[in-house]
């Protein structure tokens, strides 16, 4: 299912992280806007005097300029239990600000602090961050993700990262589970194989 398609213009979702008063990989937030119909070469972003510590969340709604954005302090999610969840036909290959779909199937496995999407046998991401896997010493992350993020392409442009199809048995079989997102660092939140629920 293809989410918000339906509108000319439809309502995006940018989130970019903001560590001690530095706005992080702010030109590739800027890309992705432009290639989602942003207008604007640039956006300037008045960062809140009680924001300038520590890690914060600028939080911004637009379409073809920004409708609004808000300063949050970020916390880390927890991931204890993650489920597997097959959703071939599930397309999210823009940022949209309306996830519903997506929340959906993470309310549909209570028992689970997330999930991950499988189409067509491999590996996606999960609902809310890009995978990266530590499989026999490389790290690697899916060729073909629901939503190629910002810190997922820094990760490759910078060769720290290479991408793969990743199967279910490469994933179960992996030395680590880590997400990334703009919010969250490579090597912030892992998980174990032993964590999944199939």
């Amino acid at each position: 299912m293809e989410l918000n398609t339906s509108q000319s213009h439809p309502i995006m979702l940018e989130t970019i992280a903001i560590r001690n008063g530095v706005v992080q990989n702010l030109s590739y937030h800027l890309k992705r806007m432009k290639a989602s119909g942003f207008i604007p070469k640039t956006i300037m972003l008045d960062i809140p005097n009680d924001c300038l510590l520590g890690v914060v969340k600028c939080r911004i709604i637009y379409r073809q300029s920004i409708d609004s954005l808000c300063f949050e302090k970020y916390n880390l999610r927890r991931i204890e239990q993650v489920k597997l969840v097959e959703a071939n036909n599930l397309s999210y290959n823009r940022k949209y600000a309306n996830r519903e779909s997506l929340n959906a199937f993470v309310n549909q496995y209570p028992l689970a602090d997330d999930i991950i999407f499988i189409k067509q046998g491999l590996v996606t991401d999960s609902s809310f961050a890009n995978i990266v896997i530590d499989y026999k010493g490389t790290l690697l992350t899916p060729k073909n993700p629901l939503l190629n993020g910002t810190k997922r392409q820094w990760l490759l442009d910078n060769k720290k990262i290479q991408e793969e199809d990743i199967s279910v048995d490469m994933l179960l079989n992996a030395n680590a589970i880590f997400y990334i997102n703009a919010m969250i660092e490579l090597g912030e939140l892992c998980i174990k194989p032993s964590n999944i629920l199939i």
